[in-house]
């Protein structure tokens, strides 16, 4: 008889298949990077975009177990493999590859001492040290440059220093973070229905006029044009996310520095001179430094607002809606349900004899045995079902596009798995509790939760009436088993 093993990296332990497929994807979006970058090109030495260092850091300091070295050698390899496809010599290569390598190392090791929500830009400050790291980066590319530049283009080191800590602050500030604050993808649960809300015509205005003012600028081409989108940009950081106001100050950035790299834009001035082209550079990376810090400041103060909402209209130890947050949902839900004609089911749910839990083993297992509750029922509905903590051991929900039928047998998936649901006490002592479950149902949704609630809670009664651990609705009532 074989067993299978897994080769680990003696010093890190991770699994060596894992970090060579990391290194061959690191290598493959290096190379793809770094021949973009080259492809834009039109003067030789000065490459109007290129994204490969700032996206090589990105995804090192968004994901920290691909920093490792077969990493770094899948990224040598695809920083090399371009060059050397497009003419450059094996010299050429790894003096630039070490520019390249300057600024990712420098900024990979400043942002591995800063904390997560730092690194992942979820805090006002982190636009901060995201600005200083890049500098730090871009600083320690532009001292390569100062050596490479006399060797390898016969130029000085102070334009080799200029040029390379320019182009590489502008790039990185217009890509970097719109990697560190990609939205992370969950799926949604299973059986849970997951709701896709398009955007409204008034929230895609502040994009649209973006765009537009990009275009004006470009087409002006007169000495204030890159000034031109500030306005539509700060527009977007006050109605959007991090990212998406990121995302378009990418935009903004990228097709600033291609129009004039290219000679689109002149903004009246002689672009082909140096100097002028490296203050541009950093003038559009200042530029995109405003719409950063406001989108930071709304995202953390939306943020803030949501946690206030949150408590404000939740119960603290369940996590479901409170009294006053379920009754407001649940009406603005209901008048829509009656308004399209819609039926409507409400569950009325009590844990029984919880009086009995609390006495005999205190109220820290009751309250166990209520976030338990909580956490079941909240596994078990839909994003557009509403439950709610009305008081005490009793709960709501409200079942939207739901007949009776339906509600029974989602009440009783509900008290069968409460129901098997094994709890423990402070003694460590096993114990079991059940719910009892009273269904109102419309037809046609009333458009109030409380023109219903009596008829749900009388069926409430009939079923503690039954003996508890049962369901009960429209006069009839069903004991377990």
């Amino acid at each position: 008889m074989t067993t299978k093993s897994t080769l680990h990296d003696q010093r890190t332990g991770w699994p060596v298949h894992h970090a060579l497929s990391n290194a061959l994807l690191i290598g493959l979006l290096t190379f793809g990077m770094a021949l973009l970058g080259i492809i834009t090109r039109p003067m030789g030495l000065l490459a109007a975009f290129w994204p490969a260092n700032a996206v090589l850091l990105g995804v090192f300091v968004r994901h920290p177990r691909t920093a490792r070295w077969p990493s770094w050698l899948g990224a040598l390899a695809g920083f090399v493999a371009a060059d050397l496809l497009t003419g450059s010599t094996w010299t050429k290569s790894l003096l630039l590859t070490a520019g390249n390598f300057a600024f990712v190392l420098v900024g990979l090791l400043i942002y591995q001492t800063q904390r997560e929500e730092i690194r992942l830009l979820r805090r006002p400050e982190s636009i901060v040290y995201l600005v200083l790291i890049i500098v730090a980066g871009a600083l320690a590319e532009g001292a390569v440059g100062s050596v490479i530049n006399p060797v390898l283009f016969h130029g000085s080191a102070e334009a080799g220093f200029s040029y390379w800590f320019s182009a590489e602050l502008a790039n990185a500030l217009a890509i970097v973070p719109v990697i560190l604050a990609l939205p992370t993808w969950r799926a949604s649960s299973p059986g849970r229905a997951r709701l896709i809300r398009w955007p409204t015509m008034a929230k895609w205005m502040p994009a649209a006029v973006f765009v537009a003012s990009v275009m004006i600028a470009i087409r002006l081409n007169d000495s204030g044009s890159i000034a031109y989108p500030i306005p539509a940009l700060l527009w977007c950081a006050i109605s959007y996310s991090l990212f998406t106001t990121s995302l378009l100050t990418s935009m903004y950035g990228i097709a600033m520095m291609l129009s004039i790299s290219t000679g689109q834009m002149s903004l009246g001035a002689a672009t082909s001179d140096l100097h002028t082209l490296l203050a541009l550079r950093i003038a559009i990376a200042l530029i995109a430094l405003a719409p950063l810090m406001v989108a930071s400041v709304m995202g953390a103060r939306n943020a803030l607002l949501k946690q206030l909402q949150h408590l404000a209209s939740h119960d603290p130890l369940t996590d479901a809606l409170n009294r006053g947050g379920l009754m407001e949902r649940a009406d603005m839900l209901m008048r829509q349900l009656h308004d399209a004609r819609q039926p409507v089911s409400v569950l009325m749910l009590d844990i029984d004899h919880f009086k009995s839990v609390n006495d005999q083993h205190g109220h820290a297992t009751g309250d166990r045995v209520l976030r338990e509750f909580a956490r079941i029922v909240h596994g078990m509905l839909r994003d557009t079902d509403v439950f709610g903590r009305i008081g005490g051991e009793e709960f709501v929900v409200v079942l939207p596009n739901c007949g009776q039928d339906n509600a029974w047998q989602i009440a009783e998936r509900i008290r069968a798995q409460f129901g098997q649901h094994a709890l423990s006490s402070e003694a460590a002592v096993p114990l079991r509790a059940t719910v009892s479950i009273g269904i109102a149902s419309a037809g046609i949704a009333m458009p109030s939760l409380s023109t219903l609630l009596p008829d749900a809670d009388h069926a409430l009664y009939r079923a503690k009436h039954a003996g508890r651990n049962c369901v009960a609705a429209a006069g009839t009532t069903k004991n377990p088993g």
